[in-house]
């Protein structure tokens, strides 16, 4: 019986399909960015009549005030019965969020600007930092437009209004703390915390609206991972822009090469695995402690550095070409070795993590006995190297039209295994476990698809293919 035809959404539309509560908490912490940015440059209008501070004042009230309709828009239509005007009402206030990010975006843009040169220089280094964290997640990718969010939250959301805390934040170590050797402390320390927070805050937003496609502790790891690729990227032209051509090549090779993968990715990534694994927990205080651990792992990490460099414990050779090749490396390794064997121990875990949760959502489809999953197929789809040879034997042998078939029926089929997965912890999921069933239904019989099993393996002949179709559709 050939299965009734369903319009499949994409999966930024499935992600985004996030429940009221869920859409509201993420509305209240992107507006958390523009009450800081606004908090900071009354201050600094208030103190030094800055004009730069009254223009922020300018887009940051407008925010706010884009903020506060969409939350009156949720709590008024929300909870009216009409489930069409509730829908209408999350498509609204997903908009007026995504505005408030959009307008950092521009004043970013507007920024980078005049140093478009170096702006283009920082780029392939920061893609390639993009595609191996999002190839970090060997068994479900997402999507580069999902990707798009935490990177531009890193890279225009947090680093604005980190620029707009600057003066404020200068002013209260000062008041604080005398002059000296413990300044310089607290104001890196302050400083750590002040940026890790900034980012940590686009990590749990991008978790709390798109947690039906990020998730998990690895889900976390690469999504704070992508915010600190972010920020390094928009603070690498800053830096690179106020120099000499030497400064810049000093600040270009440091920030993004010889410390790309042990800076702000390391930090946010570690901070962001804890967020990951403690939307695990269903207790609030075990939720605020994994939390918070991963916090103060990132800000410590983040300070550690800053204290080295600031007090002087890095190695600094008078020869420029041995500074910026030799020196800078090793001081990166050196001082960030505790901090990247911790982020490494995380992926290597959460991998593990993840691996074990799909095997179970698969042997759990595959009990069940609908054919969506056959126990034969169990092997190949919980190995990411035995999908990746079944794959390439196939374009070996140039059937790029059973490669698509096969390629679409993992990603439907892992995708039911994480439903059954993360069914344990969070509930529900009956709708998505039926809709994936139909389109990898639909898929087997309009592509002819079933995932060969392993040499010497077993495979069980329930649910087979229909015999008429296979004769008139399988390929040569």
């Amino acid at each position: 019986m050939t299965p009734a035809p369903t319009h499949d959404r994409p999966a930024w539309a499935e992600a985004f399909s996030a429940g009221p509560r869920r859409l509201a908490a993420g509305l209240a912490l992107i507006a958390v960015a523009p009450v800081v940015v606004l908090v900071c440059a009354g201050y600094q209008l208030a103190a030094f009549d800055d004009e730069t501070a009254y223009h922020e004042l300018l887009w940051a009230i407008p925010l706010l005030t884009v903020a506060a309709v969409a939350g009156i828009v949720a709590v008024r239509l929300w909870s009216h019965p009409d489930e069409w005007l509730r829908r209408r009402a999350m498509v609204a206030v997903g908009v007026l969020a995504a505005v408030v990010v959009v307008w950092f975006v521009l004043l970013t843009t507007a920024r980078l600007a005049p140093y478009w040169t170096t702006t283009l220089l920082c780029v392939p280094s920061t893609l390639f930092g993009l595609v191996l964290m999002r190839r970090a997640e060997r068994n479900r990718r997402v999507s580069w437009l999902l990707l798009a969010a935490p990177f531009l939250w890193g890279a225009c959301v947090a680093t604005q209004s980190a620029l707009a805390t600057a003066d404020l934040r200068n002013l209260v170590v000062t008041r604080l703390v005398t002059p000296g050797t413990a300044f310089m402390y607290v104001d890196n320390v302050v400083t750590a915390v002040n940026e890790e927070g900034l980012k940590a805050l686009g990590v749990l937003a991008v978790l709390v609206v798109f947690g039906s496609r990020i998730n998990g502790v690895l889900g976390g790891l690469v999504t704070g991972a992508v915010v600190g690729i972010g920020f390094q990227f928009t603070e690498s032209v800053l830096y690179m822009a106020g120099g000499d051509s030497e400064e810049m090549l000093y600040q270009f090779w440091t920030r993004q090469y010889a410390g790309l993968f042990a800076s702000h990715l390391v930090y946010t990534g570690i901070a962001g695995a804890c967020l990951g694994l403690a939307f695990h927990y269903r207790g609030a205080l075990a939720r605020v402690l994994c939390a918070g651990a991963g916090f103060l792992a990132a800000v410590t990490a983040h300070a550690a550095w800053n204290v080295a460099v600031s007090v002087g414990l890095t190695w600094r050779p008078d020869s420029s070409a041995l500074l910026i090749f030799v020196a800078q490396p090793v001081n990166a390794f050196v001082f960030h070795s505790p901090s990247i064997v911790l982020f490494c121990a995380l992926v290597i875990g959460a991998q593990r993590y993840e691996l074990r949760g799909l095997r179970r959502g698969l042997h759990t489809e595959a009990s069940v006995g609908l054919g969506a999953i056959r126990p034969g197929e169990v092997p190949v789809l919980s190995s990411a190297s035995a999908r990746f040879r079944l794959r390439l034997r196939l374009l070996a042998r140039r059937d790029l039209r059973r490669y698509r078939h096969v390629r679409a029926l993992h990603e439907a089929q892992l995708e039911l295994a994480y439903v059954h997965w993360h069914r344990a912890h969070t509930g529900g999921g009956d709708g998505a476990e039926s809709r994936l069933r139909r389109r990898i239904l639909r898929l087997r019989l309009l592509g002819l698809v079933a995932t060969p099993a392993p040499a010497g393996t077993t495979v069980s002949r329930q649910a087979p293919l229909p015999p008429a179709v296979s004769r008139q559709e399988s390929p040569a």
